[in-house]
């Protein structure tokens, strides 16, 4: 979670420094990031966290989405406790 909030935090600064008429855009490095690039940087950390916790929750990062499935009835009782408690 540390992880996804730094590297999306760091996107939407970037792309505040690229958007404000008060900073002078030749003095910042990364000045082309845009609401495409702010895009891109949420869905790769969904991706890089959906990947990591797989192998220990099925890639349910939210509890929400355990509890809905446990609703649905696609996942016990058990199951649900376990991954929500991971």
């Amino acid at each position: 979670t540390l992880l996804f909030l730094y590297i999306t935090v760091a996107t939407v600064i970037g792309y505040k420094q690229q958007s404000d008429p008060t900073v002078n855009t030749t003095d910042v490095a990364c000045s082309g990031v845009g609401i495409l690039g702010i895009a891109w940087a949420f869905g790769g950390m969904i991706f890089v966290l959906v990947y990591c916790t797989a192998g220990v929750s099925g890639g349910h990062i939210n509890p929400a989405v355990t509890f809905g499935l446990f609703l649905a009835r696609k996942v016990s009782l058990i199951r649900a406790l376990l991954y929500m408690a991971a």
